[in-house]
């Protein structure tokens, strides 16, 4: 059966098996907020480590996030939903300081561990890996963020 209704203008929206990313994401978002997904928090938070101390490296503009079990001057809160399946951290002031807070949209970066200086680094000098709406409600395009 065709999902488009003719006459109406309405589409019957069809649900969909989505797949489960298995590999450590995170996304910073023009609200301020840097997410991790599941597997990152699996693959990276130990049990008890609530806060982060935030670092950036500007040549390179690399995030860098310190997990700490407690918190300590200028570090950041990491909330973790009641399922597990997300953490965010509120860290618009460190984004806008930097200038890598993006002015619309939120971008998903791979999130990988750095056993040397011992955080999770997200390279928002290289590409996205996808924007995370790809259309706004009316289905048009968003335009392109600049950082």
């Amino acid at each position: 059966m065709d999902n488009k209704y003719d006459k109406s203008g309405f589409e019957k929206f069809v649900q969909k098996n989505y797949r489960i990313i298995k590999n450590a994401r995170a996304s910073i978002s023009s609200w301020g907020i840097i997410s991790l997904n599941k597997a990152a928090i699996q693959e990276f938070l130990k049990t008890g480590q609530k806060y982060c101390n935030l670092f950036f490296d500007e040549k390179r503009r690399r995030i860098g996030i310190q997990p700490i079990s407690e918190p300590e001057k200028d570090s950041f809160k990491i909330s973790l939903n009641e399922a597990g399946n997300y953490a965010v951290i509120t860290a618009n002031s460190f984004l806008r300081f930097y200038g890598i807070l993006p002015k619309e949209d939120a971008f998903i970066y791979e999130a990988i561990w750095d056993e040397d200086v011992g955080m999770i680094i997200i390279d928002a000098g290289k590409n996205w890996i996808r924007k995370k709406y790809d259309k706004n409600l009316l289905g048009k395009p968003v335009k392109k963020t600049v950082f």
